[in-house]
């Protein structure tokens, strides 16, 4: 993640998301973003990458980072012939508009 601290608010857009794969994305024919909210609710998101390389990109748009609370990512890759694997995982903290960091 490339904003500081893995702190947002709700509402946040323009936020750039990076994911590390332990592998590069050469044979990669897609790969996303998952994010866990703090309700459950799963959502994908496409992440951008280039081939060759190990490292994905999200920025968030209008209505992706709706609700406070602890968020969860992870990076996921499909590729030919039925590859498929997974990036790092983390978390995400979402403030609510005025609210103070602890």
């Amino acid at each position: 993640m490339t904003h500081r601290h893995n702190l947002l608010h709700v509402d946040d857009v323009g936020v750039r998301i990076a994911v590390l794969f332990r592998r590069n994305l050469a044979s990669s024919d897609f790969a996303a973003l998952m994010l866990t909210k703090p309700d459950g609710t799963v959502i994908e998101r496409s992440l951008d990458f280039t081939p060759g390389f190990s490292r994905g990109f999200y920025t968030t748009i209008s209505g992706d980072i709706d609700q406070a609370g602890i968020w969860k990512y992870q990076g996921r890759v499909d590729g030919a012939g039925g590859l498929k694997f997974h990036g790092q995982g983390g978390t995400i903290r979402v403030l609510a508009h005025y609210e103070d960091v602890d």
